[in-house]
C-alpha cells in the first residue's frame, strides 16, 4: 500500500510538472486561446491525464534503464507521440512536420528534458546563482512566446500576472513534494502498469483513432521505434537510472529563485502589450523547434546504435 500511495503522488506531481510546461507554458493561460474558460473537472481532468501518461513514463524509464540524455530523449518522443498522437490527433494533422510538433518540439525537450529533468537536477545540485540565471532566462523566453495569442485575442497582462505565480507556485511545490518523496521510490507494479495501460489504449481506440483512423497505424510504429532504441540502449546499460539520480531534495533557497520566472516573465510580457506589437513568437518558435525536435530524435537515435552496436 504504501509503494502505490507514493507511486501516485510521485506520478502526480509529475503530472503537473509536465502539465505546465505542456499546456500553461505553452499558451499562457489555462487552455488554448480561443476555447471556452475550463471548468474546475476540465482542469482535473488535463491533470489526470498527464499524471497517467507521466507514471508510463517513469516507468519506461525504470524498465529500461534510462540513464543519459540519448535515451532521455527517446523516452520524450514516446511522451510527446503518447500524448499529441494517443490522447488528441495533432501528430496526423500536418504530416510530416506534425510529427516534430508539438511531440518532439515541444514536448520532448521543454516538457521532459528541461522541466521534468534538468530543472530538477538544478534544484538539488546547483548553488543558488545558477538556478536564478536558469530561472532568469526561462522567464525570458516566456515573456516573449507567451505574446503569440495576440494574433488570437487581445492580451491581458494582469490576468497573465496572476496566472503566471499562481502555476508557477504550484509548479514548485510540486519540486518539493517529490523531493520529499524521493523518486527513487517509484516502483511500478503490475497491476498499475495494467491499469495505466488500458486506460490509455482505452481512450486512444475511442478517441482519437476513431477520429483519425490512421492513427491505428502511425502511432504503434512510431512507439515500435521507441522501444527498439530503449531495448537497445537496456541491453549494456548497467549506470543506475536517471529516478535513482535524481535523488535528494531541493533546496529551499533554489527553489525561491525560480520565482524570477514568472517575475521576468510578467514583465516582458506586459511591456510587449504595452507596445501593441503583434510579434508572431509562435512562427518563430515553430520553425526553430521542428528540426531541432526532428533533429534530437535522429541523434538520439543515431547515439545508442553506434553506442550499442
Amino acid at each position: 500500500m504504501k509503494t502505490t500511495l507514493r507511486n501516485l503522488a510521485l506520478a502526480l506531481s509529475s503530472g503537473y510538472i509536465l502539465t505546465f510546461y505542456s499546456e500553461f507554458l505553452f499558451y499562457g493561460q489555462l487552455n488554448e486561446p480561443g476555447a471556452p474558460t475550463p471548468t474546475a473537472f476540465d482542469l482535473l481532468l488535463l491533470w489526470g491525464i498527464y499524471t497517467l501518461i507521466a507514471y508510463l513514463v517513469m516507468a519506461l524509464i525504470r524498465r529500461y534503464r534510462v540513464a543519459d540524455l540519448p535515451a532521455l530523449l527517446i523516452v520524450g518522443a514516446a511522451y510527446g507521440w503518447m500524448l499529441e498522437g494517443g490522447v488528441v490527433a495533432t501528430t496526423y494533422e500536418n504530416l510530416p512536420w506534425s510529427l516534430s510538433f508539438t511531440s518532439l518540439a515541444w514536448h520532448m525537450p521543454i516538457d521532459l528534458l528541461l522541466g521534468w529533468f534538468f530543472i530538477q537536477r538544478w534544484l538539488r545540485q546547483k548553488p543558488f546563482t545558477f538556478n536564478l540565471r536558469a530561472a532568469a532566462l526561462t522567464g525570458l523566453l516566456w515573456g516573449f512566446w507567451a505574446v503569440w495569442p495576440a494574433q488570437i485575442i487581445p492580451l491581458h497582462p494582469a490576468w497573465f500576472v496572476i496566472f503566471a505565480f499562481v502555476t508557477v507556485g504550484l509548479l514548485l511545490a510540486a519540486y518539493w513534494v517529490m523531493g520529499e518523496i524521493g523518486l527513487p521510490a517509484f516502483q511500478p507494479r503490475r497491476g498499475g502498469l495494467t491499469l495505466a495501460g488500458a486506460l490509455f489504449l482505452g481512450w486512444f481506440v475511442l478517441n482519437t483513432a476513431s477520429a483519425m483512423p490512421i492513427a491505428l497505424i502511425l502511432l504503434p510504429l512510431l512507439l515500435s521505434v521507441c522501444w527498439w532504441a530503449l531495448r537497445r540502449n537496456a541491453r549494456l546499460t548497467s549506470a543506475p537510472d536517471l529516478l535513482d539520480a535524481l535523488d535528494g531534495k531541493p533546496r529551499l533557497a533554489n527553489l525561491l529563485a525560480w520565482l524570477a520566472l514568472p517575475l521576468i516573465a510578467a514583465i516582458e510580457y506586459t511591456l510587449w502589450a504595452a507596445t501593441g506589437w503583434q510579434i508572431p513568437s509562435n512562427v518563430i518558435g515553430y520553425l526553430i523547434t521542428v528540426p531541432l525536435g526532428f533533429g534530437l530524435f535522429f541523434w538520439a537515435l543515431w547515439k545508442i546504435g553506434r553506442d550499442h552496436a
